[in-house]
């Protein structure tokens, strides 16, 4: 019988190694004595704290961490290294502040750290020395008029949270965190009159922007010819300014009259922001795309997905007793996997056919709330580099088998993944609707769900540029079988 990486991976409890080494002891022959004075249960009892430390603290993330779905932080950097990603760091917040001398002596601030500032949230800002152009050094005020000189200053926290806006430092009277006497940032009050840029930094791209970027990554890689996934890509792969990485991780594509449609979603709902404000999301994908990808003959429009609203009403889980699963249990199990599996539900929803109307499936959403989160995918097809015909892979828990090669036959799944010349990809047809490794697998105990905001059997159609956004209340019952 298979372990699963669940039972592998469960965190030790002290108590209960020191209990197994404690009753190993004794089969063997020792005579143990739990009262402090005894060398061989205090050198168990170090055992079993100490192992399950290290256990617990390294060797469970490590083991987690080759299946990247299941990495987090570092771990996961680690794992995107290896498939030739990497991370995008956080920065400082960073930029140059103007400074005025009031005293009647010459200052030098040309020294790292010579000056120390403070925005209006509380974050501080260190000098690195002048700006290109400066010196770092002030002649004595004479009358109003103040000598000046410009600093690049740097946050001593990374990240957006010490982001500042233009003009924000004050100036005279309020005196700097450390600065010489005298010194004041200079505002468009000063003599003469100065203003400040915007002291920007950004954060570390997220774990789940990051696991996105390098399935996107792998499928160029797996299909170099393909324009289909470098478009893909490089809307994944998009930043805000600053190199913020957008949170779009869907995207439907569609095509007609030499116009290539790109419809938009975070994992909560359509991408924010639109083509006309400079700086948000939607702008920066389309921004990416255009430099990118736009070709003579071909037009690229970006647009953020529709959300489609769907109440699910009370939704409720049966799960029999017999399982030893309580009902808190069962509800934080389906929860986790019903949030995942709606947060990449494909843009225009799922199809019954090859390029068909897509919807959001009854049975898939009772599939979603009565399963758990299958620790062991990505599927192996994922980081494989070309496919020739008579490959399977699985795609959401359908088999797909590679007919021929020719011109990606428009199956929803992993149609145009590249061919044996890595070009033109391949026909793909379904086998299977249950074969192959999925992102989900059966929750234990829950044997029946009902959902009371929709008529069994009923699927909600979607629109090509729909996005499902799901309201419901989770509740379950145990039941004696």
């Amino acid at each position: 019988m298979a372990v699963s990486i669940d039972d592998l991976t469960t965190p030790l409890v002290p108590a209960n190694v020191r209990g197994d080494l404690t009753y190993f002891a004794t089969v063997i022959g020792l005579t143990i004595s739990t009262r402090p004075t005894d060398p061989t249960y205090q050198l168990i009892d170090w055992l079993a704290k100490w192992l399950c430390y290290f256990w617990n603290t390294f060797a469970i993330p490590a083991l987690r961490s080759s299946f990247g779905s299941l990495a987090v932080g570092a771990w996961l950097t680690a794992w995107a290294m290896s498939k030739g990603v990497a991370r995008p760091l956080a920065t400082y917040a960073t930029g140059p502040v103007t400074l005025e001398n009031r005293s009647a002596s010459f200052v030098d601030v040309s020294a790292v750290g010579a000056v120390s500032i403070t925005n209006p949230a509380g974050y501080t800002f260190v000098s690195q020395g002048p700006a290109p152009g400066n010196t770092g050094t002030m002649i004595a005020a004479s009358g109003t008029t103040y000598a000046q000189t410009t600093l690049v200053f740097q946050a001593v926290q990374a990240g957006t949270a010490s982001n500042t806006a233009a003009n924000a430092i004050a100036g005279y009277p309020t005196t700097p965190a450390s600065a010489p006497p005298g010194v004041y940032v200079a505002t468009s009050s000063s003599t003469p009159a100065a203003g400040n840029p915007a002291l920007l930094g950004t954060d570390a791209m997220g774990d789940p922007q990051l696991l996105a970027l390098v399935r996107a990554q792998q499928g160029a890689s797996a299909s170099p010819g393909s324009p289909t996934a470098k478009i893909l890509a490089t809307a994944l792969s998009a930043t805000l300014p600053g190199g913020i990485p957008v949170a779009t991780n869907r995207v439907r594509i569609s095509g007609a009259n030499a116009v290539c449609t790109l419809y938009c979603a975070t994992p909560s709902g359509p991408t924010p922001g639109s083509l006309g404000s400079a700086g948000s999301e939607l702008y920066q994908i389309n921004a990416a795309e255009q430099a990118a990808c736009a070709i003579p003959g071909l037009s690229i429009s970006v647009q953020a997905a529709t959300a489609l609203p769907i109440d699910l009403g009370t939704v409720v889980l049966y799960v029999n007793a017999a399982s030893n699963v309580s009902a808190a249990s069962a509800i934080a199990t389906a929860t986790a996997a019903f949030d995942l599996w709606q947060s990449q539900l494909p843009v225009g929803g799922e199809s019954l056919t090859s390029g068909g109307q897509g919807y959001a499936l009854y049975n898939s959403i009772v599939a979603a709330f009565q399963s758990q989160i299958n620790p062991g995918y990505p599927p192996q097809w994922v980081t494989g580099m070309y496919y020739t015909a008579g490959n399977q892979v699985s795609n959401m828990g359908q088999t797909f088998v590679a007919t021929a090669s020719g011109t990606s036959g428009g199956v929803a799944g992993p149609s145009g993944l590249g061919g044996a010349d890595g070009a033109d990809g391949l026909v793909w047809a379904a086998t299977t609707t249950t074969g192959g490794p999925t992102q989900f697998l059966s929750a234990p105990g829950v044997y029946e769900v009902s959902i009371g905001g929709l008529t069994p059997g009923t699927d909600t159609l979607m629109a090509i540029g729909d996005v499902a956004t799901f309201t419901y209340t989770l509740t379950a019952q145990v039941v004696p079988q």
